[in-house]
């Protein structure tokens, strides 16, 4: 019984002492598109590409204090294919 009621007081404290949550979130990243006009032989091609001079990319990234001197952070990126809207 002791334990039970040592793990309840545990608990409150815990349940009590967790403030809330304030994480710093960023979005960031850059777009590279281009849109060609190709002429040759007669015809002409009109469209979009992605990636001309580098690749286009989004990026997350974010901070948690956790207290007492430690810190959570993440970094989370990805290719974005500006002519589809496909992310690797």
């Amino acid at each position: 019984m002791n334990k039970q009621l040592s793990f309840l007081a545990l608990a409150a404290a815990a349940a009590l002492g967790a403030g809330p949550v304030h994480a710093q979130a960023t979005i960031s990243g850059y777009v590279d598109a281009a849109v060609e006009h190709i002429k040759s032989g007669g015809k002409t091609l009109k469209r979009l590409t992605s990636g001309g001079l580098t690749t286009s990319r989004v990026e997350f990234t974010a901070q948690e204090d956790l207290g007492g001197g430690l810190s959570a952070k993440i970094r989370h990126e990805m290719i974005l294919k500006t002519d589809t809207g496909a992310m690797d």
